[in-house]
């Protein structure tokens, strides 16, 4: 017997089961029960067989079924992969999404009805061969979801995480619900970017973990989105991206084999009910930024007196102290606004290539030595850019001084130079004036001696 890998969210179960059930090939971290938290590493004996690899990215076409929202990328399937959740293979030409039963569906390009002996010979279970198509658009129903927030640590960050130290163990501030347009905008027009812990049948379909954003050795899919949409909601047009950060296993309720579900990580909203590990404000961590009580002022909100969501949580209860908090309060404040009217709604779903913004992000949140500080304003930098403003400013100033004195000497010039003109041309009129006036004089004298004459 080895013990269970400690696992954050609703994943973080203090059980015991064998060592073959885990099939893991790379050393990993694990809690024992009864020492509370007693962490030693182990190595795995047996290799788990990866299922459902993601699918490459596929633009909607009139081949692979239509899309309700030109633009979107949908991912589907591998051959030979899961698709129960997906419901839509690689190549739609050569394969087909083919049922087995409730909780299996492979794509693969033909099947027969009835028991393959191609199977493994422990999972020897008839096939229906039913073909799982996309309805309404990519978007496909059934997806249970639930929210949390306990603190602890993402099970994708666990081997991120190196050494492995217990108190730095803790879900990160920046996990928290982000709105698309702080960080360059929505790119499937969602309001919300969110994480979560995901059922093994999800994360399955979800795929091998991404490359940016942690590990997860027990079920893969770390780093990989759906795009949701909560038709129940206040806001039932709010669609939201939700990136896999941590594992729901099957011994937790709601995400027993078969199930696709998705529990939500948001600031406030745990149920200490239902938690079950719980670690904010304990002192197991170095720093939750939240206690156990500020974790879930809003996990019961149901039993307020609103309606949703919106009018049965506050978020102003939480703490907005440091950078961390205030991302914590913001994160609270975003999904109280989606309005939620059920604890546990079923949502419409489909897995998409998370927005590039978003996997940066989540990649930057958390290293080998734990959470990364939330990046403050630059006071430094700042006080740099504003000196150099004001130089600059000052510059601009003196020159448009400068410029301006310019200006009005070139028009006081200006003027004066009219203005010299001006008594010039009235001196020239003047003495033209005058000079016809002693013309016409001397002609009206010479002629009177004349006249005089003439008449002696």
């Amino acid at each position: 017997l080895k013990p269970v890998r400690f696992q954050g969210g609703r994943a973080a179960r203090w059980l015991i089961r064998p060592a073959a059930a885990r099939g893991e090939t790379r050393p990993s971290v694990y809690a024992w029960n009864w020492l509370d938290g007693l962490l030693v590493g182990g190595m795995g004996t047996t290799t788990r067989r990866q299922s459902a690899l993601w699918g490459v990215l596929l633009l909607v076409t009139s081949r692979s079924g239509s899309c309700a929202e030109s633009g979107v990328e949908v991912l589907c399937s591998e051959t030979g992969s899961d698709c129960l959740a997906t419901r839509c293979c690689k190549d739609p030409s050569v394969n087909k999404c083919y049922e087995k039963d409730a909780t299996t569906a492979v794509c693969k390009a033909s099947c027969t009805a009835g028991i393959d002996l191609n199977d493994d010979a422990g999972a020897r279970t008839p096939w229906t061969c039913d073909v799982l198509k996309l309805t309404q658009g990519p978007w496909r129903p059934g997806l249970f979801a639930t929210h949390f927030w306990d603190c602890n640590g993402a099970g994708c960050d666990a081997t991120t995480l190196s050494p492995f130290v217990k108190s730095r163990y803790i879900y990160a501030a920046q996990y928290a619900p982000r709105n698309p347009r702080d960080h360059g905008g929505p790119k499937y027009g969602e309001h919300l970017w969110l994480t979560g812990a995901a059922s093994d049948t999800l994360a399955a379909a979800m795929g091998a973990d991404a490359v940016c954003c942690g590990s997860d050795e027990d079920s893969g899919g770390c780093g990989r989105c759906l795009l949701v949409r909560n038709p129940s909601a206040v806001n039932k047009d709010w669609k939201a991206v939700i990136m896999k950060k941590s594992r729901c296993p099957p011994e937790s309720r709601g995400c027993e084999a078969g199930q696709v579900h998705m529990d939500i990580a948001v600031p406030g909203y745990d149920s200490l009910a239902e938690s079950t590990a719980n670690v904010c404000g304990s002192g197991l961590r170095d720093d939750t930024f939240l206690t156990r009580n500020q974790s879930s002022v809003c996990g019961q909100w149901w039993e307020a007196k609103g309606k949703s969501t919106a009018g049965s949580c506050s978020c102003d209860l939480l703490p907005n102290a440091t950078a961390e908090q205030r991302i914590l309060r913001r994160g609270c404040e975003l999904f109280t606004a989606w309005g939620w009217t059920t604890g546990t709604p079923k949502l419409e779903y489909y897995p998409v290539k998370c927005p590039r913004a978003f996997s940066k992000l989540v990649s930057h949140a958390f290293s080998s030595s734990g959470v990364a500080p939330v990046k403050g304003p630059n006071l430094i930098g700042i006080l740099v850019v504003a000196c150099v403003a004001l130089v600059i400013c000052s510059i601009v100033g003196v020159i448009n001084w400068c410029l301006h004195i310019k200006r009005n000497r070139k028009i006081e010039e200006a003027a004066r130079m009219k203005r010299l003109k001006s008594k010039r041309n009235k001196w020239k009129n003047n003495k033209h004036l005058s000079g016809s006036s002693s013309d016409s004089g001397a002609t009206d004298v010479q002629s009177v001696p004349s006249t005089d004459s003439d008449t002696d």
